[in-house]
């Protein structure tokens, strides 16, 4: 009987663990899918439908929504909006894109890839010429390292 007493708490850690492994591996089969849809805007003459479009950002919002401090899905909402503020010429879109890139670099701030993104959203800005030259600088220290 004791045995088995001493043994509860770990069934109890590893269906803990089962039930953590299974909301990873969802999110990241999401995150996959959700990142390949979206290297694929602005390729060739593909252009999602609105519906993918909309389908699209409910997704990644799901994931920031799930884990809000994760830059991989920081970084995709930015890609995200960039294309969706190019598409409709919204100025108010590139801005939530710059936002959830500088986000995404507060958790990951030796990231290179994601120093030239913000470069990039930071030129789509206007009035944004000593952030951006800030970012420069930033990359510029990180190519050294």
């Amino acid at each position: 009987m004791a045995v088995r007493m001493l043994a509860i708490p770990f069934l109890v850690a590893a269906l803990v663990a089962a039930a953590q492994s299974a909301s990873l591996i969802h999110n990241d089969l999401a995150f996959t899918r959700l990142e390949t849809e979206v290297s694929f805007w602005g390729r060739d003459k593909y252009m999602p439908t609105p519906a993918t479009r909309e389908k699209t950002s409910s997704g990644i919002e799901a994931l920031i929504t799930e884990v809000p401090s994760h830059p991989n899905y920081l970084i995709l909402q930015a890609s995200q909006l960039a294309w969706e503020g190019y598409w409709e010429d919204n100025e108010a879109l590139s801005k939530q894109a710059l936002k959830a890139q500088q986000k995404a670099l507060e958790y990951r701030p030796a990231h290179g890839q994601a120093w030239v993104k913000m470069i990039e959203y930071l030129s789509l800005v206007p009035n944004k010429e000593p952030e951006l030259k800030e970012a420069e600088a930033h990359l510029a220290k990180l190519a050294r390292y």
